[in-house]
């Protein structure tokens, strides 16, 4: 028996195949990874948007128009998001103001909040209408 014939009968990977499969497996293990932290940070951000969201939903029914006068009010939330909301009259330019008996407002809230190297920010509008009052 020679040398030779004893590694005909023998099974298994060389060096090469092992290498492959290594260089294969640790390029799969990258896209993985990377698709799991767009994921991660994706997902994030979709819940930085919901709060930012609730927090708008919430100043925008806050706006009492009996004790706010049109104009614009800035406060700072949980020292994170930053928000603005701004009261103006609204005027239809169809109809003539003087006839209706209610006025009615445009109430705009913005929530503005710093993620990474980015700026984001949620804007809500809302007509409100409130009894006109008498003169």
């Amino acid at each position: 028996m020679r040398f030779t014939d004893h590694w005909r009968g023998a099974r298994g990977f060389s060096l090469l195949e092992v290498l492959v499969a290594f260089s294969i497996l640790a390029i799969a293990l990258g896209v993985l990874l990377q698709i799991f932290a767009t994921a991660l940070r994706s997902s994030k951000l979709g819940a930085e948007y919901t709060e930012a969201v609730l927090w708008a939903e919430s100043l925008l029914a806050g706006a009492d128009l009996e004790t706010a006068p049109p104009g614009e009010e800035t406060g700072d939330i949980a020292g994170r998001y930053q928000w603005t909301r701004h009261v103006q009259p609204y005027i239809p330019a169809h109809l003539d103001p003087a006839k209706l008996p209610l006025d009615a407002y445009r109430v705009t809230v913005s929530v503005l909040w710093q993620e990474a190297a980015k700026r984001r920010a949620v804007t809500l509008t809302s007509l409100r209408l409130r009894p006109r009052l008498r003169r």
